[in-house]
């Protein structure tokens, strides 16, 4: 599956990052396991409702959060990253 970042997907992971730099290998471990299969146990994939319907969520970690969403050609977009609060 091919796995593409929103631009502010991006800045606010390098702003997680900076905060956090344990993060990029969490983050990564995380992608590697989204890639094979989105719907693993681990992940706590599952659909958004409200003004996020449509969308869905992983967990990175207890606390932060990868909003994305499945596009037509079965790529996924993940266009949020960050704690509870800040992407919903």
């Amino acid at each position: 599956m091919k796995i593409l970042f929103t631009p502010s997907f991006t800045r606010a992971l390098r702003t997680l990052w900076k905060k956090n730099p344990e993060l990029e290998n969490v983050f990564w471990k995380k992608v590697e396991i989204f890639h094979h299969s989105p719907f693993h146990t681990s992940l706590k994939t599952h659909n958004l409702g409200g003004k996020l319907k449509g969308l869905r969520s992983f967990s990175l970690t207890k606390d932060i959060r990868i909003v994305f969403e499945f596009m037509p050609d079965g790529t996924a977009l993940f266009s949020n990253i960050g704690d509870h609060d800040e992407v919903y």
